[in-house]
């Protein structure tokens, strides 16, 4: 499932698990998996939000798949 340059839509929220984005897609690469829970990868196409939002290290995020979540994530780097 998490292969090379997947497409997955994601959605940013906050330490309640509330929804601090509209849902949007971004591809996935160099993941490179520490265990099997567990994964880091660049994202990659992640377009402007009408919002103008930045995402700053730390935030999280979750990774859907087939309509479900499948991962929660959280960033090692700034997104401007």
């Amino acid at each position: 499932m998490f292969s090379e340059k997947r497409i997955f839509p994601i959605c940013f929220v906050d330490i309640n698990d509330k929804p601090i984005s509209h849902t949007f897609c971004v591809s996935i690469e160099d993941v490179k998996f520490i265990s099997s829970e567990s994964f880091d990868a660049n994202i990659k196409s992640i377009p402007i939000s009408d919002r103008n939002i930045d995402f700053n290290k730390g935030e999280r995020f979750y990774m859907f798949y087939n309509n479900e979540k499948v991962a929660y994530c959280e960033l090692k780097s700034d997104i401007k």
